[in-house]
C-alpha cells in the first residue's frame, strides 16, 4: 500500500510541475486513485468463490482454467474502476502528458484485460462465467481451485 501512495504523490508532483492547466489531471488522478484503492480493498477482503459447478470451466485443461481465472480477475479489476481510468486517460491525453500515459500504461494501470489468454476459448461461455462472479481475491481462488498443486 505504501508504494501505491508514494506513486500517487509522485504523479501529483509531476502533474503540478508542468503547465498551470493541470487541475483536470489532478482531479482525475485523485478520483482514479480513490476508486482503485477501493477495488484493491474489495479484492483483498473478498470471500467470493469461483463457481465450482460450471461444466464448461471444468472441461478445460488445467492451463486453460488458470488463464480463464486470470483473465476474469483482470476483467473484474479493470471494470471496477473503468470509468475513472477512462477519465484519467482522457485528462492526460487532453494535456498531452505522454510521460504519465506511458508510465501508467507500462505499469498496467490503464490496460484492458489480456485477451490473448482466452483467444481460443468459447467467448459466449467465458462471458457467461464472468457474469456469474464479482471481484475476487486471486490468491484465494487459486487456492480454492488447487492451482498451486497442478
Amino acid at each position: 500500500m505504501k508504494l501505491r501512495y508514494s506513486l500517487f504523490y509522485l504523479f501529483i508532483m509531476l502533474l503540478m510541475s508542468g503547465c498551470a492547466n493541470r487541475v483536470n489531471s489532478v482531479q482525475a488522478l485523485t478520483q482514479w486513485d480513490k476508486a482503485y484503492g477501493q477495488c484493491l480493498a474489495q479484492e483483498q477482503n473478498s470471500s467470493v468463490r469461483f463457481p465450482e459447478d460450471d461444466a464448461w470451466f471444468h472441461s478445460l485443461s488445467a492451463i486453460q482454467q488458470k488463464y480463464v481465472v486470470l483473465y476474469i480477475y483482470q476483467e473484474k479489476m479493470y471494470q471496477c474502476s473503468a470509468q475513472q481510468q477512462a477519465q484519467l486517460k482522457q485528462a492526460l491525453s487532453d494535456e498531452h502528458n505522454k510521460t504519465l500515459l506511458k508510465l501508467f500504461d507500462e505499469m498496467g494501470f490503464l490496460s484492458t484485460p489480456d485477451k490473448t489468454l482466452v483467444e481460443n476459448l468459447d467467448s459466449a461461455q467465458l462471458h457467461r462465467l464472468s457474469q456469474s462472479i464479482s471481484v475476487f481475491n486471486l490468491g484465494k481462488v487459486a487456492e480454492q481451485l488447487h492451482f498451486r498443486e497442478r
